[in-house]
């Protein structure tokens, strides 16, 4: 799905490639259609604990480990999600849950221009994480 951040059209689908290739998440899902706007990019993201924190366990029962996990993920995403190369794009990233079965955290990334992103980005992510 193309999307317009500023003057620039992007493919959701080279920005989820990028993604993959450049940071350490892995895409589940591209959320760019739920967003009902045409300047946003949005992703289902995961990452393995392991990658998090290598001296994790394989199943994390402690829900304050979880969210030190949680909390990791998002300084993670925020990070690394400058290394795409997109021109003036706010982004944000929401770690919401611990998947269980894969030890995996889930998290939601919403990435928008500039210029609109300070002040529609919150909303688009609160629409997003009632979502899922």
């Amino acid at each position: 799905m193309y999307q317009i951040l500023g003057d620039e059209v992007y493919d959701s689908q080279d920005i989820a490639k990028k993604i993959e290739q450049y940071t350490s998440f892995t895409v589940r899902e591209d959320m760019s259609k739920r967003t009902k706007r045409d300047d946003a990019l949005a992703f289902k993201l995961s990452i393995p604990v392991k990658k998090l924190d290598p001296t994790a366990k394989d199943y994390i029962e402690d829900d304050t480990e979880i969210n030190h996990l949680m909390i990791l993920a998002d300084e993670m995403s925020n990070s690394q999600m400058e290394n795409l190369g997109l021109k003036f794009a706010i982004q944000k990233s929401y770690a919401y849950t611990y998947d269980e079965v894969k030890n995996e955290i889930l998290l939601v990334s919403g990435i928008m221009h500039i210029s609109n992103g300070r002040r529609k980005l919150p909303d688009v992510m609160k629409r997003l994480l009632s979502q899922v």
